[in-house]
């Protein structure tokens, strides 16, 4: 299985996301919407390596989360 580690930027990112969406919305439903499929899909590219699309140049796949958000995973 692979690891995945989280970039300091990819990180706040997705906190700053999560906030956004909570306040938007004035519920945190969406934003754990958000966060169950992003965790869902990343262990789903951990158990598959090949699902994604490939970057060859930077050795990363990327999959694309709820049609709006784009997770690289190395």
């Amino acid at each position: 299985m692979k690891n995945v580690s989280w970039s300091l930027k990819g990180s706040k990112e997705l906190n700053e996301v999560y906030d956004y969406w909570t306040l938007h919305n004035k519920s945190n439903v969406y934003s754990e919407k958000i966060l169950d499929e992003s965790f869902r899909m990343i262990n789903l590219v951990r158990s598959q390596s090949y699902i994604g699309e490939e970057n060859k140049i930077k050795k990363i796949r990327r999959i694309l989360i709820l049609e709006n958000f784009l997770c690289s995973i190395n």
